[in-house]
């Protein structure tokens, strides 16, 4: 048992098939995604946060959406904040207005992002090469490894990330040993599951 002094967090990634996005995106656009994501935060599954002077909650529920395809498609608005996106590719994709959820590795290149948010999220090693809107899209605070920074991003921009010098960019991903999304440094239980909703009786 760990000492009090020394919380500790759980992460359980549960991975969703990569068929449950198109199907969403599919039947309700991306009025009908983002519904769907406001009606998984409003159940509490996920979008687990905490101050930094609270321990980490002890399950944090990430939708896995690693290397997913989405190039030359209409994106605008789409929200992709609880997703984890390592080696995503949307190259000449429409981005405007969205939340970006972790993405090292990621392909960017000719998309448009104009207004898109990629603040406080990991962008080691994506390539934005020939993006389109950076002006306006907002990276205050995005993540990298220093060894493996982003690439095509003008420097006024760059300067606004964080480099990390201290830690390694992420190791490709191999089908055994899956690379993990960052929390809090400890790697997680990923599982796959399948999430019922139980009712309850009112008290």
């Amino acid at each position: 048992m760990l000492p009090r002094s020394q919380p500790r967090s759980i992460q359980v990634v549960v991975e969703f098939d990569k068929t449950l996005f198109h199907q969403v995106l599919g039947e309700g656009g991306i009025l009908g995604w983002n519904r769907y994501i406001d009606s998984l935060m409003s159940q509490g599954l996920i979008a687990a946060v905490w101050s930094p002077n609270e321990p980490p909650p002890p399950l944090i529920v990430i939708l896995d959406l690693h290397r997913l395809r989405m190039r030359n498609h209409r994106l605008d608005g789409i929200n992709l904040v609880h997703c984890w996106l390592a080696d995503a590719d949307f190259e000449c994709s429409s981005l405007k207005n969205c939340l970006m959820g972790c993405c090292p590795r990621a392909s960017f290149r000719g998309a448009r992002l104009h207004s898109s948010d990629f603040r406080l999220v990991e962008i080691t090693g994506c390539d934005f090469t020939g993006c389109l809107g950076l002006e306006t899209a907002m990276f205050d605070g995005a993540v990298y490894a220093a060894a493996d920074p982003p690439k095509g991003l003008p420097d006024e921009i760059l300067k606004r990330c964080v480099a990390e010098v201290d830690r390694p960019p992420l190791r490709p991903r191999q089908p055994e040993n899956p690379a993990e999304p960052r929390g809090d440094e400890q790697a997680p239980l990923i599982s796959h599951a399948t999430i019922h909703f139980v009712p309850t009786d009112e008290p």
